[in-house]
């Protein structure tokens, strides 16, 4: 279920903006600790809301674990399929217009 976030928040990576959440069991709003996965340029972060921007960069302990988890993994060579052609910005800006990026 994809959901609007009340407050928008920006990657430390690529520095774009998202107002989007999706969680792959759906339910509540992310709390801080929560991971966060840019689809713009495909890091993670970590949702907290004592940074201006609303996320972190994890830190080297948080990356090990994400590294090694095999959903993470999935996770981002799926990006790579769908994204990587070098234009991922337009390829995202896209799927959002087709609705898929939109509740219902």
């Amino acid at each position: 279920m994809i959901e609007s976030l009340e407050k928008k928040t920006r990657c430390w990576n690529c520095g774009k903006e998202s107002d989007r959440v999706a969680s792959p069991t759906g339910g509540a709003s992310p709390k801080d600790g929560d991971v966060s996965f840019c689809i713009y340029c495909s890091e993670f972060a970590i949702f907290d809301s004592s940074f201006v921007d609303g996320a972190r960069k994890p830190s080297p302990i948080e990356k090990d674990i994400l590294d090694r988890d095999p959903t993470v993994q999935r996770l981002k060579r799926l990006w790579a399929i769908r994204f990587s052609d070098g234009a991922s910005e337009d390829a995202v800006e896209e799927w959002r217009s087709e609705g898929k990026g939109r509740d219902g």
